[in-house]
């Protein structure tokens, strides 16, 4: 295994050096019903729904049982472990025990709905398209689903996939590009429109200003980014372009995974670590996968066709080695600057919490950079650095 080293400038030190085992496995999930969405509220407590209606985890999907009984949940969205929302043939139905029971509520009067989002337990949306003359529809609940609000998007199509990255700012993704609110979703502009055709099957924002969105257009399978908080999508070169892309899912600016597939017998999952510059086969399959979520950098769901769900994980073997000058990370403890010096000047880093959430993330285009940490709070953190296959991630002490 190759190894690379960590020096900390002007004190002796002990580094960790990280060699990665990751992959794809196929868990069991006790279906062989076509599965739609995936969605984990925390780490260990997940849900797959589709066909054959709500499976649970409660172990990071070593086991699933279903829960709910359920008939064919389309959309389902849950804003905590507790509080889970779908649509079926009853309307919105709701769950505050973890889905295991569920109440009916409102049923939409002209509304067909294709996906869900909640910022909160109270605040929720709702995408699809209106029954009466297939225009983009678009639901609003603003008291836990008491009460829903239906309106029309304009100019769209459909609505396939809905974003919101605060309260009010939110994106709807469709047949007809993908369409932007500021107000909660009392205007919506169109920000991807052209010769493309684009009609975008999935969307997902890792910040407030950096999105992906996957679909279909004029050249294609395409991937879209935006860095300017949907103002403005640029089309990303992708080889893989013969299957449907249908899920998406980022998890840092520049990490991210894309799955799809024909629907007979080839699929896709795809990832980049460039922030969309290149792709490659994150894993061979011949099954076509739906949607795609990852729970940290280092745990992910795929799920499919036929009951499918693989999971992805990287375990670490950790090996304490002496300093070296290929790397240099100082000071630490740090208080407002954390500079890394590097010999090859590529790769990437990401700073994380010890939750595992990712703060800080981006390409090492230089051979010193200085990263700004002013703003973080007191504490322990994860600097992670990773160069094709080696990954070398150091504590670092915020005072």
């Amino acid at each position: 295994m190759k190894k690379q080293l960590l020096q900390l400038s002007g004190i002796l030190l002990m580094t960790v050096q990280l060699s990665f085992a990751q992959g794809w496995t196929e868990l069991t999930s006790g279906t062989n019903q076509n599965l739609y969405g995936v969605q984990f509220p925390s780490a260990d407590i997940g849900f797959v729904y589709g066909d054959a209606g709500l499976y649970k985890t409660s172990n990071a999907g070593d086991s699933w049982q279903e829960t709910g009984s359920l008939t064919a949940p389309y959309p389902c969205y849950f804003s905590s472990i507790q509080t889970g929302y779908t649509i079926t043939a009853n309307g919105v139905e709701k769950s505050t025990d973890g889905g295991a029971n569920w109440t009916p509520g409102y049923v939409p009067l002209d509304v067909l709905a294709w996906d869900m989002y909640f910022v909160n337990d109270n605040l929720g949306y709702v995408c699809g398209f209106m029954n009466s003359n297939s225009e983009a529809s678009f639901m609003k609940t603003t008291d836990g689903g008491d009460n829903w609000i239906e309106s029309g998007i304009s100019g769209a199509m459909d609505g396939i996939s809905v974003f919101f990255t605060s309260a009010d700012t939110g994106f709807v993704s469709g047949g007809s590009g993908i369409f932007k609110t500021t107000d909660g979703g009392n205007s919506w502009t169109n920000h991807v429109t052209g010769s493309n055709n684009f009609s975008a099957a999935d969307i997902h924002f890792p910040t407030s200003n950096i999105g992906y969105a996957c679909g279909s257009g004029d050249n294609g399978e395409t991937i879209y980014k935006t860095t300017d908080a949907g103002a403005n999508w640029t089309l990303l070169s992708n080889p893989f372009i013969s299957n449907p892309l249908l899920g998406i899912f980022f998890t840092s600016v520049d990490t991210g995974y894309v799955v799809g597939g024909n629907g007979i017998n080839s699929g896709t999952l795809i990832q980049t670590v460039d922030g969309g510059s290149t792709w490659t086969m994150s894993y061979n399959t011949s099954v076509t996968l739906n949607a795609v979520y990852f729970t940290s950098p280092h745990t992910g769901y795929a799920v499919g066709e036929n009951g499918t769900i693989y999971k992805y994980s990287s375990s670490t073997g950790i090996s304490e080695v002496s300093s070296s000058p290929l790397i240099s990370i100082y000071p630490n403890p740090v208080t407002n600057t954390l500079t890394i010096e590097t010999a090859t000047a590529q790769g990437i880093y990401q700073l994380q919490d010890i939750t595992g959430k990712v703060l800080l993330s981006g390409s090492v285009t230089a051979t010193k950079l200085n990263l700004d940490i002013s703003a973080l709070s007191k504490g322990i953190y994860l600097l992670s650095l990773i160069d094709g296959e080696q990954q070398v991630n150091r504590k670092i002490v915020k005072e």
